[in-house]
């Protein structure tokens, strides 16, 4: 967090900026350095002997301002204005997402605020060559895609309204068993009321939507959120469990204190990598006073994490996908690269697939490559891993002898339009590599980068439709008129705004062996 700031100092009547380097490891009365004449100095009697006055904080550490440079941390002042640019953490990203929302239309008439104050239109640039600028923004023309049925357990089945739904009175496609159940808290001002609030509504709540074996009273572990070793937490409370029980348990929810992404980490790496344990992290201040739906949605992602399958598509809405003659699978890839300065730390490259014949279910399976390399080293063991699981799932569980895939959608992000190419020629050798691995026939491919950096927003009409935050539908397509005259590319409004102005996904179409059309 320190180095790089900015500091002021003023020395002699005369005031520096300079960026701090590093911060010493003994404070101002301890630090020693030789001066000119040879002797040793610390860089407290040397400030009081330059500059006529005592240290107030003699103890604090120094700041490093050049190679030779050390000064007291009292004597600097932050200059104001600099920009952060390391990665934020959650808190801080709800805090700046909260304070940088505006309604769509606030931000449209932000924009023509702003264009009024720029006057490009008075710009002797743009003018010789005939470039005009016009204040309103283009008027397109899009479409909206029919909404696909949502199907439930017990054959219940929902249409999505504006890309909401309500999941009242539903059941779960196929909820999965839970054989045992401990919660650890890590806050102490976790209330006993608040404790039975969340033990009654895990129970209710999973009840309702048909996940069976939840216990109405599971044992419980207070814990103080210090040191690292979380595992034995986890261990414990297991341990815990097997003797109130008789057996150990596949879920263990943990209550964590404000702040706690440190222990969330630790946690995580403990139950997914040490133990083999599933967790579910809840914030203490949201489990204590949660509602109905802040608990389904807490036990739809509890039924996900031991396997089951919360929804599918109707398949005779998404034909597609679920064409049991054309067997699909739906992979994605990305890479995440350290925060911004880092450049040492290696890059993650993640890609996760569909093993189903809903593209319900899915595996993940990621690798480390060197630092900010875009492109995915090990794209060919990764989709082979996925493409393999696929087959396994179908063959085992949906018994159908002819597992392999006929078709691959794979959607990848992050790549910029320079690098379309490259992605073409060293990604898309790799997929169809990886299917010769696993002795199958090359299934056709439709290859689609998925981009949100963009500068382009869609703002409803005067009198048109929008939904309940402003913004255009779900299910918003525009492939024309803004679009690439010579590429495949579309923009579409895949979900529902909830906060702010949306910002529709650029789908570019690399490869498309199936002759998809973008609806």
């Amino acid at each position: 967090f320190i180095r790089n700031l900015k500091v002021r100092t003023t020395r002699g009547g005369e005031t520096r900026e300079r960026p701090i380097k590093d911060l010493s490891d003994k404070g101002a009365d301890a630090l020693m350095f030789k001066k000119d004449d040879g002797g040793l100095t610390s860089v407290q009697a040397y400030f009081s002997q330059t500059t006529g006055r005592q240290l107030r904080h003699p103890g604090l550490v120094c700041v490093q301002l050049s190679k030779t440079a050390w000064v007291p941390i009292e004597c600097c002042d932050v200059v104001d204005g600099q920009f952060y640019r390391k990665t934020l953490n959650p808190d801080q990203t709800k805090h700046m997402v909260d304070f940088s929302t505006l309604r769509p239309e606030e931000r449209l008439r932000n924009i023509r605020n702003g264009l009024q104050v720029l006057r490009y239109g008075n710009s002797p640039y743009l003018q010789d060559f005939g470039i005009n600028v016009d204040a309103n923004p283009m008027t397109i023309k899009g479409r909206i895609l029919p909404t696909p049925t949502l199907l439930y357990g017990k054959n219940q089945s929902i249409q999505p309204r504006d890309g909401q739904w309500n999941m009242r009175n539903m059941q779960l496609y196929r909820p999965e068993k839970i054989v045992g159940c401990a919660i650890i808290i890590y806050d102490r001002r976790f209330r006993p009321d608040q404790e039975a609030l969340l033990k009654k509504s895990l129970f209710n709540v999973t009840q309702m939507l048909g996940i069976q074996g939840m216990p109405p009273d599971p044992p419980v572990l207070r814990k103080d959120a210090m040191g690292k070793e979380y595992w034995n937490h986890l261990k414990e409370v297991a341990v815990l469990h097997k003797s109130v029980k008789g057996n150990m348990p596949n879920l263990i929810i943990v209550v964590l204190p404000d702040m706690g992404e440190d222990i969330y980490l630790r946690i995580k790496n403990a139950g997914d990598i040490k133990i083999g344990v599933a967790t579910q992290c809840l914030k203490a201040f949201k489990c204590g006073k949660g509602n109905e739906q802040y608990y389904v949605n807490v036990c739809l992602k509890i039924n996900a994490k031991l396997g089951g399958i919360n929804v599918i598509p109707k398949p005779d809405t998404v034909r597609f996908l679920t064409d049991r003659a054309i067997p699909t699978i739906v992979i994605g890839a990305d890479v995440q690269h350290p925060g911004p300065g880092n450049m040492t730390r290696p890059s993650h490259s993640a890609v996760v697939g569909s093993v189903d014949s809903d593209a319900s279910k899915y595996v993940a399976t990621s690798r480390a490559q060197p630092c900010r390399r875009e492109m995915i080293d090990d794209l060919t063991d990764m989709v082979a891993h996925v493409i393999r699981k696929y087959m396994q799932y179908r063959k085992e569980v949906e018994k159908n002898p002819n597992p392999a895939p006929r078709r691959i959608l794979f959607y990848r992000d992050g790549i910029s339009e320079g690098q379309f190419k490259e992605c073409k020629d060293f990604e898309v050798v790799q997929i169809f590599k990886a299917c010769d691995r696993l002795n199958i026939p090359r299934p056709k491919l439709t290859f689609v980068v998925v981009g949100k950096r963009h500068h382009i927003r869609f703002f409803p009409a005067p009198g048109g439709g929008s939904d309940k935050s402003g913004n255009v539908p779900a299910g918003l397509v525009v492939d024309r008129d803004i679009t690439s005259p010579v590429e495949y590319d579309f923009y579409l409004q895949s979900h529902g705004g909830l906060l702010g102005t949306s910002r529709s996904a650029h789908y570019n179409v690399l490869v498309d062996e199936n002759n998809f059309l973008p609806d």
